[in-house]
């Protein structure tokens, strides 16, 4: 079961900590953390060498997202697109508020269901927006 850790600290040095375990299908191939993707230079993530894209990342304006698969529904499934192509979606943009209105309009029969993660840490401000989004 991929899992989550959040840890926020507002008044530290590292305000947000985050930790994903990736662990249900680790044969699958993938590259560390970089800016992989030549038509997305402010994405920093890891890359899923089979579908693309990613599951845990973050961009230049401090936008972090992170996927994970729900009960059943690990893997490719016949007519669906990769989930991992979200986490690149929700990237491309400036703040978490427009990364989950972004995601709200996606055609979510498109995609095996999923809990996403979406965190910021808004310019010049201490303050931290965590959003939380579930296709069903």
């Amino acid at each position: 079961m991929c899992s989550i850790v959040i840890l926020k600290k507002s008044e530290n040095e590292w305000p947000l900590i985050i930790a994903v375990n990736r662990d249900e299908m680790n044969n699958r191939k993938s590259l560390p953390p970089d800016r992989h993707w030549k038509d997305k230079p402010h994405i920093f993530a890891g890359k899923d060498l089979l579908a693309g894209g990613s599951w845990l990342g973050v961009n230049d304006n401090g936008v972090c997202v992170a996927i994970m698969n729900r009960k059943n529904s690990l893997g490719f499934a016949e007519n669906k697109k990769s989930r991992g192509e979200l986490v690149l979606k929700a990237l491309d943009h400036e703040d978490a508020n427009k990364s989950l209105k972004a995601l709200e309009k996606i055609q979510k029969k498109q995609y095996r269901t999923f809990n996403m993660f979406i965190g910021c840490l808004a310019a010049n401000t201490e303050k931290m927006v965590i959003l939380y989004q579930q296709c069903v």
